[in-house]
């Protein structure tokens, strides 16, 4: 890391008890305390079997591939909502989990279904809780925040992973053809493409950073026509993209996206 950049988490710190954060603060919290009531019923309706075990399907085909091979690993994940992820790492056979969110109403959703769950902020939490994780994943979060508190946040999850351990992150796409999941939601802060998400994590040290599309998959017939046409759509959307901009390199096209990445083994 950078001389500035560590110059720039010192002054952080000391920005958390600025007069404009406690304000930020207050803000937040009147929005979150019914962000479930207010908002989540409406726009993802209310919580059901149904839509968890739709869910877990999800979750299998977009996260499997990135989660320790060892059960026993210690499982974060910052800002879990209604605790269907932390649902979804039960069933896989991960018990060392736990997951934390500012959302009270969420959290007794969660605890509903016998979930480990603390309703505290994030950054409080990573920057007093001296535990050590292998995986922390921080789904639909990072977007709350400012340009710079989305740094310290990356960077407090660094500090609190064991050496080789994993950051997973989904965020909405902005830069896709209906940026829908960006500007749905009063309360983000921050937008991001797969470039600016993969430099945010590489600003603080992390490494083997990679970002992955979040597209249809087949789980059905109605799935198997959307994932054919979104295929159709997307080289159609390339072929644009190389006509207008001359690059061939690769492009997120979804409306979410997931990069992770990795703090470097200790020598």
């Amino acid at each position: 890391m950078v001389q500035e950049v560590k110059d720039l988490i010192k002054e952080l710190k000391h920005f958390r008890n600025t007069e404009y954060y406690k304000f930020l603060s207050l803000f937040r919290n009147a929005l979150y305390q019914n962000y479930f009531s207010k908002h989540v019923v409406y726009h993802c309706g209310p919580p059901s079997h149904k839509s968890l075990i739709k869910c877990i399907g999800q979750f299998r085909h977009y996260y499997r591939r990135f989660l320790p091979s060892n059960k026993d690993a210690a499982i974060l994940e910052i800002g879990c909502g209604k605790g269907e992820f932390l649902y979804y790492l039960r069933q896989e056979g991960y018990q060392n989990i736990l997951g934390i969110d500012l959302s009270s109403e969420q959290i007794a959703v969660a605890e509903n279904l016998t979930l480990p769950v603390q309703n505290i902020d994030c950054v409080h939490f990573l920057e007093n809780d001296q535990r050590q994780w292998d995986l922390i994943v921080a789904r639909h979060l990072v977007e709350h925040f400012s340009k710079i508190e989305a740094l310290y946040l990356t960077y407090l999850i660094y500090e609190r992973l064991n050496s080789g351990g994993r950051i997973i992150i989904e965020v909405p796409n902005c830069t896709t053809l209906l940026p829908s999941g960006s500007y749905t939601d009063l309360t983000h802060d921050t937008y991001f493409n797969e470039i600016s998400v993969a430099q945010l994590l590489r600003i603080v040290d992390f490494a083997n950073v990679e970002v992955f599309e979040m597209g249809p998959y087949i789980h059905g017939l109605k799935s198997l026509v959307r994932t054919v046409l979104w295929k159709v759509i997307k080289a159609f959307l390339r072929g644009y993209l190389i006509i207008y901009t001359a690059k061939t390199g690769r492009v997120v096209l979804t409306d979410g996206m997931i990069v992770t990445g990795r703090k470097a083994e200790r020598s």
